[in-house]
This record gives C-alpha cells, structure tokens and sequence, in this order.
C-alpha cells in the first residue's frame, strides 16, 4: 500500500504524524510527554474519528510516545485505549489505521 507523506495531508490532519517524527528521540518523547502532547493527540482523534487519515496519524504518534514508559501511563490515563479501540472500530477496512492502531498499543 502506498503511504501518505505527512506533507501530503493539510497542516491540521498532519500535525499526528510530525509529532510521531519529533518523538523518534528518546528526550523529545519526555518532552512530549511533559507539554500534554498525549492528551491532546487523544482529544484530536475523539474530535475527528471519522477521518482516517488524523486517526492513523493519531495512533502512530501515540505509539511512538507511549514507548517511554511514563507516558505508556500517561497515555493510559488519558483514555487513549479507548480512543484508539473507536478508531479501529471506525475504520475496520482502513489498513494503514488498523497497523497503526495496533502499533500504539
């Protein structure tokens, strides 16, 4: 499947996935983490669930921050299971989502 270049989707459906490429370094996730970006990411996809292309984004960028282990908690508290479970649901036939989704996990 083709994917989607983060500059190929308007600025405000990409802004999951340049947050996925700032938190590939372990600090910027810490950092990330500490400005409230997980719970953000968590309110855009509850806002845009019928848009696959915030959700894939959304759940990308959740998984790569939730590999640091304060925001795995944080991510939990934040209702992020939930939010990424609608996010499967919503988009069942959506590859890109479901690979996503499952990654963020």
């Amino acid at each position: 499947p083709h994917r989607r270049s983060c500059c190929a989707v308007p600025n405000s459906l990409a802004v999951g996935c340049r947050l996925r490429n700032m938190t590939a370094d372990a600090g910027n996730k810490v950092k990330a983490g500490q400005a409230g970006a997980i719970e953000a990411v968590v309110a855009a996809l509850r806002v845009r669930v019928s848009n696959a292309i915030v959700q894939e984004h959304g759940c990308r960028a959740l998984g790569s921050m939730a590999m640091n282990g304060d925001n795995n908690v944080k991510a939990g508290q934040a209702g992020a299971i939930a939010t990424v479970v609608a996010a499967l649901r919503a988009h069942i036939s959506n590859a890109d989502v479901q690979e996503n989704g499952c990654r963020a996990g």
